[in-house]
């Protein structure tokens, strides 16, 4: 896919994954990637989008140049928060940025500021937030699981999660059982006979006969009277 408008790009960047509904009426998964140099349809990508804010920055500093320069150093910058760029919400400034997962993650950046009467500098040291990072296993190389939930790191994982209480299975068994109802079938024993049709057939036919029939377009027909 080609895209016009980077607000579009950033748009299907963003979300994890896509369901088509095809003509079989079944949902298929899309995920969508960036096809650059280095990318390989038999291996998952290291990328990833997330919101990183950065707390009790001065709004002086809630431009974009200054934002996308502190978040440089994390990733590649794509797009600020609406309340950012408003300076609706002042306590933080949010921006996009595209990570690599197996890269470190630095918590604090230095920004060096410079007096303009005394022309001396000092280094500002700004906290980095994460919001929602993606887990990336460096063992199996997939997005969706950390180190710390990877079976093959940790075969014992694999293990406690087979191992289910048989008392439960027999318990949920037994519960299952409670509720299937068997029941023989048995015909019935009621005669049902043809007089008594014939007799709610006779009483229908004297109600109709009782209906007294009239007409309202029998007005029309008659002569009028000058």
């Amino acid at each position: 896919m080609r895209f016009d408008r980077m607000e579009d790009y950033i748009k299907i960047l963003s979300k994890t994954s896509y369901y088509i509904i095809a003509k079989d009426g079944f949902a298929y998964q899309m995920r969508a990637f960036i096809y650059d140099a280095n990318f390989k349809a038999n291996k998952e990508t290291t990328k990833a989008t997330t919101w990183i804010s950065f707390p009790d920055l001065l709004l002086t500093f809630f431009v974009k140049e200054v934002l996308f320069s502190l978040a440089s150093v994390v990733g590649k910058p794509l797009q600020l928060d609406l309340a950012t760029i408003n300076k609706t919400h002042p306590s933080c400034a949010r921006v996009k940025v595209q990570v690599d997962l197996p890269a470190e993650k630095p918590e604090f950046v230095q920004m060096q500021l410079e007096d303009e009467n005394t022309l001396e500098n000092r280094v500002v040291i700004v906290k980095i937030q994460y919001e929602s990072l993606p887990a990336y296993c460096k063992k199996c190389k997939l997005q969706g699981h950390g180190e710390e939930e990877c079976r093959v790191l940790h075969p014992e994982l694999v293990q406690q999660h087979d191992d289910i209480p048989k008392v439960i299975q027999q318990a949920d068994n037994m519960q299952f059982y409670k509720r299937v109802v068997k029941s023989k079938w048995k015909p019935t024993s009621r005669n049902f006979t043809k007089s008594a049709a014939e007799l709610m057939s006779n009483k229908v036919q004297e109600s109709e006969g009782t209906l007294k029939k009239f007409n309202s377009f029998e007005v029309l027909d008659q002569p009028l009277i000058r």
